[in-house]
């Protein structure tokens, strides 16, 4: 089994080794943040980290603006978006990426552009819409300015929010191709793929900020893809790509991400006072992973996660699949990893009695 193991670490590592001439001069990062998207944990996160405002980056964050509509139906992919000259007057783009003024273009075709292409009139028209589709005016979305610092923690949240969250027909992150209209345009993010892993970049040098996305091959499962978020910032430019090449592949190694719960699926039942039914199952809303030091792992002489349930002592129906009725906490050792609401997999209305059915019959009377 631990031939099997260091066989499989073995293929990873080798999957990162075209990144070795970046990192042979690249010195330890003097500032990044990294998060694993699945389990949505800060594996490396110093305390206020901010960064640069990055209009390459900032356009994330309104895809997650946007994605979140869809997801809430507010909006469809295919509905179309106006492009108003005043939408883009005093805006100069060399490229054109998108349509001139007094065209269309489709939401699902905005967001590509976003993700991306990160093109200055598409971070115009999204404000834009954004701001109209609320039609809340006085609350209206401004773009950062340019010399201004921005969250880097809810930076990382909103990327891994979009990359979790991206429809298929919006495109993939590892695409090389983005398109527009019908037209194919070359992505603005920079790929690099192996065996065992796709290594996605964003540089924006003139805000010395990079974002960084590492897509490989989970040593703890085979067939369960990892997602490793990085974000660096440097005031020399040229050192931000070995920078956030070294935080990927330090984030990567040295931490594991595993999935403990499925959506859906049954974790527990209690009993219900006063139900149609004794009892229900519990089950989380969406897939649970938790991601774990390496090292820690190896201190643990027996690692074992523990799940510890929470709950009311008794809980009366009627009760309702959107309301928590537990909770699970996810232990290694003596520290909680996570802490992950549970629902009911169906409602269950309060029995009736006789009583009841008698009261209200004679109450219908006497009305």
């Amino acid at each position: 089994m631990l031939k099997k193991f260091k066989k499989r670490a073995a293929k990873l590592f080798v999957s990162l080794l075209l990144f070795l001439p970046l990192l042979n001069d690249a010195s330890v990062a003097s500032d990044n943040l990294s998060y694993d998207v699945l389990s949505q944990q800060f594996i490396q996160a110093p305390a206020d980290f901010l960064v640069p405002f990055s209009k390459k980056l900032y356009s994330f964050c309104l895809a997650k603006q946007i994605l979140e509509k869809v997801e809430s139906k507010k909006t469809e992919l295919d509905s179309k978006i106006k492009i108003t000259p005043e939408i883009l007057s005093g805006l100069q783009s060399p490229k054109r990426i998108l349509l001139s003024a007094d065209k269309e273009i489709s939401v699902k075709e905005l967001l590509r552009a976003l993700i991306f292409l990160q093109a200055p009139e598409a971070n115009k028209i999204a404000l834009n819409w954004l701001e109209t589709f609320s039609g809340k005016k006085e609350e209206r979305s401004k773009v950062p300015e340019s010399d201004q610092k921005i969250n880097g923690k809810s930076l990382l949240e909103d990327v891994g929010f979009v990359i979790r969250n991206l429809p298929k027909a919006v495109g993939q992150l590892t695409d090389q191709t983005v398109e527009i209209q019908g037209k194919n345009f070359p992505s603005s993010i920079r790929i690099s793929h192996s065996e065992k892993s796709d290594l996605l970049f964003v540089l924006d040098n003139s805000s010395e900020v990079a974002l960084g996305a590492a897509i490989v091959a989970s040593r703890l499962r085979e067939n369960n893809l990892r997602i490793v978020l990085c974000l660096v910032h440097d005031s020399d430019s040229n050192a931000l790509l070995p920078e956030i090449a070294q935080a990927l592949v330090s984030s990567v190694n040295h931490f594991e991400t595993a999935k403990v719960f499925s959506e859906g699926k049954p974790v527990t039942v209690i009993p219900i006072v006063d139900g149609e039914q004794q009892n229900i199952a519990l089950a989380p809303k969406q897939d649970v992973f938790i991601t774990v030091s390496s090292d820690e792992l190896k201190k643990q002489k027996t690692p074992k996660v523990e799940m510890i349930i929470e709950r009311k002592e008794l809980i009366k129906a009627p009760v309702t699949t959107n309301e928590p009725l537990a909770r699970i906490n996810i232990r290694l050792g003596d520290r909680v990893l996570k802490t992950v609401p549970l629902y009911a997999v169906a409602d269950v209305a309060e029995k009736k009695s006789k009583l009841s059915d008698i009261y209200k019959t004679f109450k219908q009377i006497i009305e």
